[in-house]
């Protein structure tokens, strides 16, 4: 990571780096893939996305593309001369930045842990769940999966058991982890929220698909999704699996699979 000691050169590169990086992707997932049924190749460029953005900007460009982007500082602010003011306003500003959304992250992981400590341990067949004392949408953290059994119907119930047993088996809040830790560094950067979005948009889509090859209906399902999603809230790290936009996820259900041929 960049720390304060960077000539202001090298940390204006670092910035401009990763915001093409993350920009380029999510352009690509914009218009290349998001209206693909490839959600498990989806995943892998997402997170790629996220890697990458990450570690790009300590990467080297080719001489001949290092001069196009490079800041070169103006005549008697070289070696030796007092810095400009605005660069250490920038990097104030961009540590403050850094400082926000670090204690965001915290209170986020501080809010789930004092759910996790208000709920007790249970059973649902073969599943292990935590049963929270106050009323929150169902949702999986880890391996964890947190639901109020008595507040749905035994069909509506199964729905949602399996829907979040399938985002806890795949490992997805990991996906949702990696996203918020580069938001901290990269807050100013748009690719970086709008790939984080993305990754949640396209978990919720590849556990639908999921649902629907489990023989599951696809009305019964989309009925179900209906009565769960609301308004209640929760940090995004958990928020992210119930609260998708449901307008694309319907979308996406009713969407053929895509041919092979476009992979």
């Amino acid at each position: 990571m960049v720390f304060p000691s960077v000539e202001m050169s090298h940390l204006l590169l670092l910035l401009v780096k990763a915001n093409l990086a993350l920009g380029f992707f999510w352009l690509g997932y914009r218009f290349l893939l998001r209206g693909l049924t490839f959600y498990r190749l989806n995943r892998v460029y997402l997170l790629a996305a996220v890697v990458i953005g990450a570690v790009i900007p300590l990467v080297p460009l080719p001489d001949m593309v290092h001069p196009v982007i490079s800041w070169t500082p103006p005549a008697g602010t070289g070696a030796g001369s007092p810095r400009p003011w605005w660069s250490d306003l920038v990097t104030g500003i961009w540590l403050a930045g850094i400082a926000v959304m670090g204690g965001r992250f915290f209170l986020q992981l501080v809010s789930w842990w004092r759910l996790h400590r208000q709920s007790r341990p249970g059973s649902l067949g073969n599943h292990r769940i935590r049963i929270p004392d106050a009323e929150v949408p169902a949702f999986s953290f880890f391996h964890e999966i947190y639901l109020l059994p008595g507040k749905y119907s035994p069909s509506d119930l199964r729905l949602v058991l399996t829907h979040e047993s399938l985002h806890a088996s795949g490992w997805h809040s990991l996906d949702i982890l990696l996203a918020e830790l580069e938001l901290i560094f990269y807050w100013f950067n748009p690719g970086a929220w709008l790939i984080r979005s993305a990754i949640a948009g396209n978990l919720e889509f590849l556990v639908d698909q999921k649902m629907l090859s489990g023989g599951i209906g696809t009305a019964a399902y989309q009925y179900g999704l209906l009565r769960e999603i609301h308004g209640q809230s929760l940090p995004f790290m958990v928020r992210a699996f119930s609260h998708s936009n449901l307008k694309n996820r319907l979308k996406m259900m009713n969407r053929n699979r895509s041919s092979r041929l476009q992979v």
